[in-house]
């Protein structure tokens, strides 16, 4: 610009001459410019719009669709459209006490907020890396279902252990075993055969005497006996084959009856 821009208080314009820009009323100073004003794009060193004292710093386009601040002659913040776009990024100072903000706005009813970092850069908060949900770890760090996994097999905080933990699969000593009772199947016939002469029974520990009496092929149970006998002395039980029972009988009587009747049988 060869000359520069002067304002006309009487005629309320701006311009190089009296052929100047016409302002609105002069309460609001608000600048009528046809179809808009129209600038070179610029670059980061020589932005469209900058400052007198600070040639360097301001506004321009670094491309298509793009407008970037630019300060001490570098990018400082790059915004870029998007065709058709609905959402946008809102930045809102505050008062005091009170936090800055950065939402997301626009007719979505849900508006996500995607922070990309470049390569293998980070995101950081207050100088500290904030885990991002698709990250990698070095061996100092788990992931979610790596820390799931690790737990997954450990007692919560009602268990009761001491200072000993086993194997699943273990054995113990005869020592370690002091109290508690054994299943059957964790005893094996033979353990107990060889020390049956060690063992001794009162009758009050055996519950089921009478199912192993009637098991038996030679003893059978007791409802075989006359439950009217009397027996007398020198009786001995006989078998009745009649009534298939046993019943007592003086046994010299019974011989005697036995050769009374064989010698009648034999004398006819």
């Amino acid at each position: 610009m060869s000359s520069e821009m002067t304002r006309d208080l009487s005629s309320n314009k701006i311009g190089t001459g009296a052929g100047g820009i016409e302002l609105s009323p002069a309460s609001t100073e608000v600048v009528t410019i046809g179809n808009g004003i129209f600038l070179p794009d610029g670059t980061k060193t020589e932005p469209a719009i900058r400052f007198q004292d600070d040639a360097n710093c301001g506004i321009y386009s670094p491309g298509n669709d793009q407008i970037s601040l630019t300060a001490h002659g570098e990018n400082a913040f790059v915004v870029t459209g998007v065709a058709s776009s609905v959402n946008t990024l809102e930045v809102s100072p505050s008062t005091t006490g009170n936090d800055l903000t950065i939402s997301a706005t626009g007719s979505d009813t849900n508006v996500s907020i995607n922070m990309v970092p470049k390569g293998t850069g980070v995101l950081k908060v207050g100088g500290t890396t904030v885990s991002l949900a698709g990250h990698t770890h070095d061996d100092r760090y788990y992931t979610e279902t790596e820390v799931d996994t690790l737990l997954s097999g450990k007692s919560d905080t009602t268990h009761n252990h001491d200072g000993t933990y086993a194997a699943l699969s273990h054995t113990h000593s005869a020592s370690d075993i002091t109290s508690g009772t054994f299943d059957n199947a964790r005893i094996s016939q033979g353990n107990v055969t060889q020390h049956q002469a060690a063992l001794s029974l009162t009758k009050s520990q055996i519950t089921d005497f009478g199912t192993y009496l009637t098991s038996s092929s030679s003893i059978k149970d007791l409802g075989d006996v006359y439950d009217s006998m009397t027996p007398a002395n020198q009786d001995v039980l006989m078998w009745d084959n009649t009534n298939s029972r046993w019943t007592n009988s003086n046994i010299i009587a019974q011989m005697y009856t036995d050769i009374e009747a064989a010698l009648i049988a034999i004398n006819g």
